[in-house]
């Protein structure tokens, strides 16, 4: 990613010259408000008129041509659990698959997968209104990684989990066939011993973090 500036009403900026996500987990931490969700939301392409540039695996999200095949190799969780509750769930994973231009019976046979990974299958036939916040949780982890994504962008992914789903999805971004980078931000320190590098981001400016 080259050239993010973002100004906002309030004295809110942000501003990151360049940034190259590099392979393992990076942890992004920071202060309420620092940025750290703008900046995923950034990645993920939903600033593009922000940007000079965002490429993945080489191909550029702002060129028409390939910014489809782009948009297939990231995964996007964003922190809120906005999600449509008269769907059941395999229709929202269904329906993230399509998004991303995923076959039906693929992106079938990968919400089968991801729900037994995350350990929700039993709800696959359950409206999402009816879930729990944690399970919403683990429904939004799965759509973001329905098309095996070369990026994985999660924000907060750990709010509000208890300590068992919670350790079930430290297990889970580990895990080799996962993704190979991942972005994520926590407040807690559930992603900190899992995390090969950290990130902070102080007064809009993005810095490494030494732990």
């Amino acid at each position: 990613m080259d050239g993010l500036h973002i100004r906002r009403r309030g004295g809110f900026q942000l501003s990151v010259p360049t940034f190259e996500l590099t392979a393992g987990i990076t942890l992004l931490t920071g202060a309420n408000g620092s940025g750290k969700s703008t900046l995923l939301e950034a990645l993920s392409g939903l600033h593009l008129r922000c940007l000079d540039e965002l490429a993945v695996c080489g191909l550029s999200v702002k060129q028409r041509n390939s910014r489809a095949a782009a948009f297939k190799l990231m995964g996007y969780m964003p922190q809120a659990l906005v999600l449509p509750s008269r769907w059941t769930v395999r229709e929202y994973l269904d329906y993230a698959g399509w998004l991303k231009r995923v076959s039906p019976k693929d992106a079938a046979a990968s919400a089968r997968e991801l729900s037994e990974k995350l350990e929700f299958s039993q709800f696959l036939s359950r409206r999402i209104g009816g879930l729990s916040g944690g399970f919403r949780r683990r429904v939004l982890v799965a759509q973001a990684m329905i098309a095996a994504p070369a990026v994985l962008l999660l924000d907060e992914p750990f709010a509000g989990l208890d300590q068992e789903t919670s350790h079930l999805l430290r297990t889970v971004l580990i895990s080799a066939d996962t993704a190979p980078s991942i972005l994520l931000t926590d407040h807690g320190r559930d992603a900190a011993d899992i995390a090969d590098t950290h990130l902070t981001i102080a007064g809009g400016v993005l810095e490494p973090l030494v732990v």
